[in-house]
């Protein structure tokens, strides 16, 4: 009877120990893509895991090229940004840093030496987890791999614009086609469509970009029935996490507005985003 209590209790914790170390990427086996990073002394890299599509794209941002980091830091070249976050202990800005210049909303940011980091065997373990990483890479074997290389300035980049687009948006943001409506309620030049812009990337659908007719303090995020429990309602509202949040009945249903106030635009510090090179 004690032999079989041991087997029980060291199955049990066992069954737990699995169940943590998948629950670290157990999104890889949805059909959601599933989007990472990686932060390395050679530059940036930026992967997303398709099932729908059946592709895993891989964009290289070369290191000279002019990265803005939020929180008052400015631009630094993609090669400096592993030392600068490591040696100010700011590594968890690093998932701003991703949105605010490449519209990427990455489920996890990878540090490594290089930029095939992300391949490693210990790092996928050590990120997403035993199950997830065979699960991966087996489905790394099927997929069609597409890697591009981005070594131009971010601002006015056509190309990366259209790379962006279009093999970085997430499938199931442009299915629910809730849309967007992004106002700049800060004074500030073009904050709205700085914005605008980087939800357009993820796969959102931006309905209107203007200036709030007043000046306001605070950000807020609105929206209609048949949002809340959408994916698209989820991202926002975790990459907006210090924006209130109010349901409205003047919004139409599966609508949202986003009104960008003077301390969102003061917190991420965006009047060091607008310089010229």
């Amino acid at each position: 009877m004690k032999k079989m209590l041991f087997y029980v209790i060291v199955g049990l914790i066992l069954i737990g120990i699995v169940a943590w170390d998948t629950s670290k990427g157990f999104e890889i086996f949805s059909k959601n893509d599933y989007k990472m990073a990686v932060i390395s002394p050679q530059g940036l890299g930026l992967i997303s895991v398709s099932s729908n599509r059946g592709m895993i794209n891989f964009l290289v941002i070369g290191p000279e090229v002019m990265v803005w980091v939020p929180r008052g830091y400015g631009w630094y070249k993609a090669d400096r940004i592993y030392g600068l976050l490591k040696q100010e202990g700011r590594m968890d800005i690093a998932s701003e840093i991703m949105f605010f210049n490449f519209g990427n909303n990455c489920r996890k940011i990878i540090w490594g030496d290089d930029l095939l980091a992300w391949e490693e065997w210990g790092n996928m373990v050590d990120h997403l987890g035993v199950l997830p990483s065979i699960y991966l890479k087996w489905r790394m074997s099927e997929m069609f791999f597409n890697e591009e290389v981005n070594n131009n300035q971010l601002v006015d980049n056509v190309r990366l614009d259209e790379v962006l687009s279009r093999e970085f948006s997430e499938d199931r943001l442009i299915e629910e086609d809730i849309k967007v409506s992004v106002f700049n309620a800060t004074g500030s030049n073009l904050l709205a469509t700085f914005v605008a812009e980087k939800l357009n990337w993820l796969g959102i659908n931006v309905l209107t970009v203007g200036d709030n007719t007043t000046e306001m303090d605070e950000c807020i995020l609105k929206y209609g029935i048949d949002v809340e429990k959408s994916k698209t309602f989820s991202v926002i509202r975790d990459i907006f996490s210090d924006c209130q949040i109010s349901a409205e009945e003047n919004i139409l249903a599966g609508e949202m507005e986003l009104v960008l106030g003077r301390k969102w635009s003061q917190m991420i510090n965006y009047d060091s985003y607008v310089r010229s090179f």
